[in-house]
C-alpha cells in the first residue's frame, strides 16, 4: 500500500482527532492558569466547552466584533475558527502533571456539575480553594502560531465568568493577546 503524503498527515494527526491532547494544547493550558486563575483553584478534569456555545456561528461573530474593540487589534483567522470549531466540543482528559503548574488539583465533570447545585460541598472537599476552572480544548491556525480556547471560572452562586482567550506564540512562548468575556454570572 502506498501512502501519499496527505494521507500520511492525516494518519500521524489522528491520535489528537481521538481525544490525545498535544504539547501545545498543554502549553496553552499552562499560560491560562497562570495569568488568569486565581491561586486557590481546581482544575475540571476534562476538557469541555467553557462558554457553552449552542450558535458556533453566533459565538464567532460576537468574538470578532468583540476582537473590533481591543486596542491593539487582535484578528480571529478563519483557519482558527474552523480548527476551534472542530475540538471545542470535545471532552478530553487532562493529565494534572502536563499543566505547567506545580499540584494542579482537579475534579471530576459530575463533582463540578454537583458543586454548582451545593457549594458548601466543595469548600468542604476541596478546603482553601475558591474557584473551579474549566478549559475547552484548543484550536490552533494552521502553522500553530495562534490559538483560540473558552476557559470559565466558576466561584459559588452567581460567581463566575466565561471567556475567550486567543494566544499567540512568540519564539517558543505563547502569549495571551486578547481576553473577550463571554459571560458572567
Amino acid at each position: 500500500m502506498i501512502l501519499t503524503l496527505p494521507v500520511l498527515f492525516l494518519l500521524l494527526k489522528l491520535p489528537m482527532a481521538w481525544g490525545e491532547l498535544s504539547k501545545e494544547e498543554y502549553s496553552v493550558y499552562a499560560v491560562l492558569l497562570k495569568t488568569w486563575a486565581s491561586r486557590n483553584y481546581v482544575v475540571q478534569a476534562e476538557t469541555r466547552d467553557a462558554v457553552l456555545t449552542r450558535d458556533f456561528h453566533g459565538a464567532i461573530q460576537f468574538l470578532r466584533r468583540e476582537l473590533q474593540k481591543q486596542k491593539p487589534l487582535v484578528t480571529l483567522p478563519d483557519d482558527l475558527a474552523v480548527s476551534y470549531k472542530q475540538v471545542y466540543g470535545q471532552s478530553v482528559p487532562l493529565e494534572p502533571s502536563r499543566l505547567g503548574v506545580p499540584a494542579a488539583r482537579m475534579v471530576s465533570r459530575a463533582d463540578v456539575e454537583h458543586f454548582m447545585q451545593t457549594w458548601d460541598d466543595f469548600e468542604k472537599g476541596y478546603p482553601g480553594a475558591t474557584t473551579i476552572i474549566t478549559m475547552s480544548r484548543v484550536g490552533f491556525n494552521k502553522d500553530e502560531t495562534k490559538a483560540l480556547v473558552s476557559m470559565s471560572q466558576y466561584c459559588g452562586g452567581l460567581c463566575g465568568e466565561a471567556a475567550y482567550v486567543i494566544l499567540e506564540k512568540v519564539g517558543r512562548k505563547w502569549v495571551a493577546r486578547a481576553r473577550v468575556i463571554a459571560l458572567y454570572w
